[in-house]
């Protein structure tokens, strides 16, 4: 369910996808 709510979210901001890849990138090189 909160996956699912989560995944409507980012489909309704798109941004978000942008803004989760970045932290997953940063996160990924530290």
């Amino acid at each position: 369910f909160f996956v699912h709510h989560l995944k409507k979210k980012i489909f309704a901001d798109p941004n978000l996808i942008y803004k989760g890849l970045y932290a997953i990138c940063e996160y990924n090189n530290v």
